[in-house]
């Protein structure tokens, strides 16, 4: 598709495009989908089942899930829904050949 979507949301020190604006562009163009989580080789993967035009396509494996660290100050849950959250927004963006302003 070609399409440049921009970042629209601020993380420690950089930008990034939010699931919710990858949403809109999906509803704009009417575009669906639906993501579940499936182990690969011992990994997680985020899989993509784009929907076009009503007909479901074949899913498109997309982001490993990296696991959750338990050193350090941080929550480990709160570390691996982040985990989660980066794995969909950018399986999505491959999945339907989305890229983000200043892409890296």
């Amino acid at each position: 598709m070609g399409t440049t979507i921009k970042k629209n949301a601020q993380g420690y020190g950089y930008r990034y495009t939010d699931i919710s604006e990858i949403h809109e562009w999906l509803e704009q163009n009417n575009l669906c989908y639906y993501q579940y989580v499936e182990a690969i080789d011992g990994n997680d993967y985020i899989m993509t089942v784009p929907i076009i035009s009503g007909e479901v396509q074949e899913p498109r494996r997309g982001c490993r899930i990296i696991g959750a660290s338990l050193n350090g100050k941080s929550n480990p849950a709160q570390e691996q829904g982040a985990a989660i959250t980066y794995a969909r927004r950018y399986s999505l963006l491959m999945a339907f050949g989305l890229a983000t302003v200043d892409d890296d």
